[in-house]
């Protein structure tokens, strides 16, 4: 019984440290601390520290954009705006990008090894009224990491 305990709680203990592409649908509202608002494969809320984030377009969402509200604190791995997507940070609100070379981003998910923040296209919006935070350190590798990759519009008020 006791290494069926042990065991399980190694399992549960390897699940939290993996990392997850989440992809906004915004099928609720807006709240970004929403878990119905987020697809991800485990089905476990919200984007957490270990975890990347996905928004597509405004137009795939039926324009219902994320937004980070006066008191929430955020810490996720990396981001990606598609292009037309778009992420406002209240202000009193705060976003940390991590990206510290791990995990990987998971296959498929866009999100290119070396950036913190990309905005993919013309029509990508980052308005920032409150706190954003990017640690960006070397590659393991030794490559450059970029902190913003901008092809989009950053607002920071």
């Amino acid at each position: 019984m006791k290494k069926n305990t042990l065991t399980l709680i190694f399992i549960f203990f390897l699940l939290n440290l993996h990392a997850a592409t989440f992809f906004w649908t915004g099928n609720i509202d807006t709240n970004w601390s929403k878990a119905g608002n987020w697809s991800d494969p485990f089905g476990s809320g919200v984007p957490g520290a270990n975890d990347f984030v996905v928004i597509p377009s405004a137009a795939s969402t039926n324009n219902v954009i994320p937004m980070l509200e006066d008191g929430d604190i955020v810490v996720i791995e990396g981001l990606l705006l598609e292009n037309g997507g778009n992420l406002v940070i209240r202000e009193g609100a705060r976003l940390t990008i991590r990206r510290d070379d791990f995990p990987t981003p998971a296959v498929g998910s866009g999100i290119q090894d070396n950036v913190c923040i990309e905005l993919a296209g013309a029509n990508s919006m980052l308005d920032n009224f409150g706190t954003l935070v990017i640690n960006a350190v070397a590659m393991r590798d030794g490559s450059e990491l970029i902190g913003i990759l901008n092809r989009g519009r950053i607002r920071n008020s």
